[in-house]
This record gives structure tokens, C-alpha cells and sequence, in this order.
């Protein structure tokens, strides 16, 4: 597994759920790098009969490097986002590991959508669909389109979703109605906050402190660093089938708590 990384926030976590995943679909892991694996493990690399590559940004140089070296084939698949998310990606992974069984994988997501199916509906009787005018993401590129397919795909409805990412991609996803690359379309980006005017932003504390400085609406979950407001001190991933639960829960509370807001004004 190349690119994941202690340093992104819940990182350690989406490493050791991902790691459950594949041997869920009985893919032994070789080695994550970046992550806490030991040197022994990460020098064990070169045996792996497959790469793959999570973040492009960080990876993709070394999974090139290593199919020279080494003639080790290598996929890039992004992250797993969503329960649907993440059987499609174990798909992609399946199809190139022949001994791969997706048949527990499955399983479990099944038994999770059910249970959020059900959690859903409830919250929906009380305070209506999960939907915001307007959702932004900023984020680094395989979180940001990951989430942005999770969300229009899977857990809430929005008129405009915008995409900042904070490095240029070449990978694209219909979920999208709008991309901006920071360093690239700053000025557009600095339009995007200025006719803000509410709805949903999942981002680091950089985001949200400049809609607080220039007063704008907002609701918010923190889906990448630095956060000022808000300690992290639970296993619990953003990726996979654990993230996708956690992920639908704190969008949710997002929403209460804008409803609770607009109640005390």
C-alpha cells in the first residue's frame, strides 16, 4: 500500500481499516509505508506481487520507480469513501488480485447500509432530508473527489457541489459541478468565499476560519488538518466502512446543529 500517511488526519486509522478490508478479501498486506509499519515490513516491499497506490501526490513517482526496479505492476484506485465507494474499490483491487473473495466485504456493507438506511429514515421524519444549497469540499485530491462521490452518491442531496483541491489531479468525477486547483485558481477560489452565502463545508480549520472572518453562514466537519477546534482522539477512519458510518454521522450533526442556530436566532 503506497501513500498513505500518519500525518492526514485520521491517517493511521484509514490505514488499519484499510488493512481490514484486504484481508477481509483475503489480500495479504505486505507493507504501508508511512503509517507505523516497521522497517523490516516497509523492506519487504520489493516481494509484493501488487502496489496500490492511494494518493498519486505522494506515490505514484514510487510505484513507477518500484515497477522499474522491481517489475512490480502497480494500480493508483484513490481512496475508499462510502459503502458503495468501498466495494468498488475492493472491486478494482479484486480484479487485479485473482485469489481476492469480496464475499465477507459485501456482507458487512450490506449489514451496515441496512442499519443506516434505518438510522437515516428516522432522522429524515424529524428534520427532513440530509440537504444542503450548497456543499464545498477542500481537501487534498483523492479525499476530496472521494467524498464528493460518497456524498452526491450516497448520503446527502446539494444544488452546487465545489471542489478545492489543494494539489492538482488529473482524476475527474461527475459528482463534481465544480473544480478549482489552489495555486492555480486562486482568484476564482477567492470569488467562491466572497458569494458564500451558506450550506455545507467539509475542509481543515483554514476554510472555516476564513468564512468565520468574513462572517459568512456555514456548517462544517473537519475531513483533513490542521484543525484548531476539535480533538481527534478515537480509531475511527474517514475511509472505508467504519469512515462511511462516521462520515454520515457528523454530516448529519452538521445539519442539526445549523437547524439548532437558526432555532436560537
Amino acid at each position: 500500500m503506497l501513500g498513505l500517511s500518519s500525518v492526514y488526519l485520521r491517517g493511521k486509522a484509514d490505514a488499519i481499516e484499510i488493512r481490514r478490508l484486504l484481508e477481509l478479501c483475503d489480500i495479504h498486506v505486505v507493507s504501508m509505508p508511512g503509517v507505523g509499519d516497521s522497517w523490516e515490513s516497509i523492506m519487504k516491499a520489493p516481494e509484493a506481487a501488487l502496489n496500490i497506490v492511494v494518493r498519486n501526490e505522494l506515490a505514484l513517482k514510487a510505484a513507477e520507480d518500484m515497477k522499474s526496479r522491481f517489475d512490480t505492476p502497480y494500480i493508483s484506485v484513490g481512496l475508499p469513501y462510502g459503502m458503495e465507494g468501498t466495494l468498488r474499490w475492493l472491486n478494482r483491487i479484486a480484479e487485479a488480485v485473482n485469489s481476492a473473495s469480496l464475499k465477507a466485504a459485501e456482507m458487512e456493507i450490506r449489514c451496515r447500509q441496512k442499519r443506516l438506511l434505518h438510522f437515516g429514515n428516522n432522522m429524515k421524519s424529524m428534520w427532513g432530508t440530509l440537504w444542503f444549497d450548497r456543499i464545498l469540499l477542500s481537501a487534498p485530491p483523492e479525499e476530496s473527489l472521494g467524498i464528493a462521490e460518497a456524498l452526491r452518491g450516497e448520503w446527502a442531496d446539494t444544488e452546487n457541489l465545489t471542489v478545492h483541491l489543494q494539489a492538482d489531479t488529473c482524476s475527474k468525477t461527475p459528482a463534481v459541478d465544480t473544480v478549482r486547483v489552489v495555486g492555480i485558481n486562486d482568484i476564482s477560489i477567492a470569488e467562491d468565499y466572497k458569494k458564500w452565502d451558506g450550506g455545507l463545508i467539509l475542509s481543515s480549520s483554514h476554510e472555516t476560519e476564513r468564512l468565520l472572518r468574513m462572517n459568512k453562514p456555514f456548517v462544517s466537519c473537519h475531513i483533513t488538518r490542521p484543525v484548531y477546534d476539535e480533538i481527534a482522539v478515537s480509531d475511527l477512519p474517514l475511509c472505508g466502512i467504519r469512515g462511511a458510518e462516521y462520515l454520515y454521522e457528523k454530516i448529519w450533526n452538521a445539519k442539526l446543529s445549523g437547524h439548532i442556530r437558526m432555532a436560537k436566532t
